[in-house]
């Protein structure tokens, strides 16, 4: 069976260290496809006869590769020749014997082994030195001259200008351009900032800082220090805590909070808008940590109600219930909204409701009360007992007053 060549392209993809007076061995990458005489791609392992002439036709072998497999796919094949004792200092052809049969014409290799020998023919005998006043766009952080000078090592040579881009292994600290300021900055719909950040104060407003504290403080006038945008901004110190004061009211505008721990306050206030006035909604103290669940439900007509919490639907108010607590520590309340007497309790998985005597078809409220499951092997006095110091707390010791 005839097979025909479409196109190779050829690439230099390693070359070693090159001399003057000597031949080092060289590969290239040869690529190509082969199709039969109606144009159908080959497919799967072929043998393949490399062999290196200084002319299109005749000539005496320069160079074998000796009977290579290749794998075909579609036609296409991609191989690595070499070594080839060559200098690509004259045009050369490749001739392709494949399965026995001898492909014509030969191929001429591309210009690339050729611009490889021109550039590097004259840098023989020297390593190539980069001084740091020949390096440019360097970033404006390193414009001090501090850890800036010097040069490599490995003897003399030509000039070599280097892109800031094109520097290897640059040390992690120096990478973003500094070596001082903030890393994790960023401005409202801009990239990140990679310069040193500078806190500046602004009109009323005042920056205190003490180690990893940042304090901001307004003055004048107004009990509202104006807008601060928040988004974006991490303070990093391995040092301890890592805490920003506000001596003033922080408006969010509406925006969340997120991934905070825990939060200290004298109280929490959800406020309501009923008829163009405000009022105010107070979260309750809870002494201990608890979760809990409520809902209504009614007796059947034997006067029973039991419900497996492990198979509520997923994502209802039962089944986040029953996956957040310890299961050791739900307490269950009934309350009948008709008149019989109730008891409830937990068994396994199940909460059951009956009526004393029997009496059914009554309806009832239920309240389910647990300990969250991280909190599960906790005392109550290593729940309850708050190890950080708090600058806010309700003075209970002097039986102070709530003040706004």
């Amino acid at each position: 069976m005839r097979i025909s060549i479409i196109r190779f392209f050829v690439y230099v993809i390693i070359i070693s260290s090159v001399t003057a007076s000597a031949q080092i061995p060289r590969s290239i990458n040869f690529q190509g496809k082969l199709t039969d005489p109606d144009g159908i791609a080959i497919e799967g392992f072929t043998n393949i006869n490399f062999v290196l002439y200084d002319s299109i036709t005749a000539g005496i072998p320069l160079w074998n590769s000796g009977v290579t497999t290749v794998n075909c796919t579609k036609g296409l094949f991609d191989i690595i020749l070499g070594p080839i004792p060559l200098n690509f200092d004259q045009p050369y052809w490749m001739e392709l014997v494949v399965n026995g049969e001898t492909l014509i014409p030969r191929q001429p290799l591309s210009a690339a082994p050729y611009a490889m020998y021109s550039l590097t023919a004259n840098m023989a005998d020297t390593a190539m030195a980069v001084e740091w006043s020949n390096i440019y766009a360097l970033p404006p952080g390193f414009a001090d001259g501090i850890d800036d000078t010097g040069s490599s090592t490995g003897g003399t040579g030509d000039t070599m200008i280097a892109h800031w881009d094109s520097i290897r292994n640059i040390p992690p600290d120096l990478a973003d351009g500094d070596n001082s300021g903030l890393q994790k900055v960023k401005e409202e719909s801009s990239p990140w900032l990679t310069d040193s950040v500078i806190f500046v104060e602004g009109t009323n407003v005042t920056l205190d800082q003490a180690g990893a504290f940042i304090t901001v403080n307004s003055s004048g006038g107004s009990d509202n220090m104006g807008d601060c945008n928040t988004r974006g901004i991490a303070i990093n110190d391995d040092g301890g805590d890592n805490v920003v004061n506000f001596s003033d009211p922080i408006d969010m505008s509406g925006n969340d909070i997120g991934d905070v721990n825990e939060i200290t306050a004298v109280s929490i206030d959800p406020v309501y808008l009923i008829n163009g006035e405000l009022y105010r909604t107070w979260v309750p103290d809870m002494v201990g940590q608890k979760t809990e669940c409520v809902g209504e439900a009614e007796l059947n007509g034997d006067g029973l109600f039991v419900i497996d919490l492990a198979q509520q639907p997923r994502g209802s108010d039962l089944w986040l219930f029953w996956n957040a607590v310890a299961l050791n520590t739900i307490i269950p309340f009934v309350t009948p909204q008709g008149p019989v007497n109730l008891y409830a309790k937990i068994e396994d998985s199940k909460f059951l409701v009956a009526s004393l005597d029997g009496t059914g078809g009554i309806p009832f409220s239920y309240r389910l009360i647990g300990i969250r499951n991280d909190f599960r092997n906790m005392t109550p006095e290593q729940t309850n007992r708050r190890d950080k110091p708090a600058s806010t707390y309700i003075d209970i010791d002097n039986n102070s007053e709530y003040s706004e």
